[in-house]
């Protein structure tokens, strides 16, 4: 199994924007089938494991379904167009977690939002929030596992058994997903709570200065998304 590389957060958190902005902006196939490919090679140089992404990414992939579904009286390929896009920003987000720890990334998402304490903002609870909900979606997929491999061992049919039946099984097993992902926050809440999270000012994770070069790349590569999302 390959180690993770260190990745700088603050480049990770960066070129996500733009990759999100670019999927976003751009309206043909063309254009989803290059951020598809800008995603992979991104996730290969920050040696992100691949089934562990596509597997996490699995419950996104059934709502992509749903709404091509949704679309195909209409329009289907719009209906594709748009699950595609909603695919690709969430493997844009579930690589970025893979990537980065999610102390560096809260650490990085602070640097960024530091102005808007002028506004008296909470820009810390803000990025520690949004770490925090980063971070749990391997954790979610790992329940969800959990789940599914339960509610088989009591007679569940996920991959047996007419379509229907098969959709009342998965909406069975995300009910109680959500019902774990709820007792968890509790959890984590009350957690939060007995450490006085709030209470004054936190330390925070002190990050190295950049390199000219990694500045430069990263706004190259910055601008080529958005150019591609602009006219692709």
């Amino acid at each position: 199994m390959n180690e993770r590389r260190h990745i700088d957060a603050r480049y990770a958190i960066a070129w996500s924007f733009c990759f999100s902005v670019g999927v976003l902006s751009t309206h043909g196939w063309r254009g989803l089938g290059a951020f598809a490919l800008m995603l992979a090679g991104a996730c290969i140089a920050s040696r992100v494991p691949a089934r562990r992404l596509f597997a996490s990414s699995v419950p996104v992939l059934i709502l992509a379904l749903f709404v091509v579904g949704a679309h195909a009286s209409t329009d289907p390929l719009e209906g594709a167009r748009y699950a595609a896009k909603a695919y690709l920003l969430a493997l844009c987000a579930i690589a970025l977690v893979l990537a980065c720890p999610p102390d560096s990334i809260a650490a990085a998402m602070e640097r960024f939002a530091a102005p808007l304490r002028r506004l008296r903002l909470p820009v810390d609870d803000l990025c520690m929030m949004t770490s925090i909900a980063l971070g749990a979606i391997p954790d979610l997929h790992i329940q969800l596992a959990r789940l599914v491999a339960a509610q088989a061992s009591r007679g569940a049919a996920f991959d047996a058994g007419p379509p229907h039946a098969r959709v009342l099984a998965w909406g069975r097993a995300f009910v109680a997903l959500v019902v774990v992902a709820f007792r968890r926050a509790a959890t984590l809440a009350d957690a939060m709570e007995a450490r006085c999270f709030g209470a004054g000012v936190r330390s925070s994770i002190r990050l190295s200065r950049s390199d000219p070069a990694a500045v430069a790349l990263a706004v190259a590569g910055c601008a080529a998304m958005l150019a591609c999302g602009i006219f692709l």
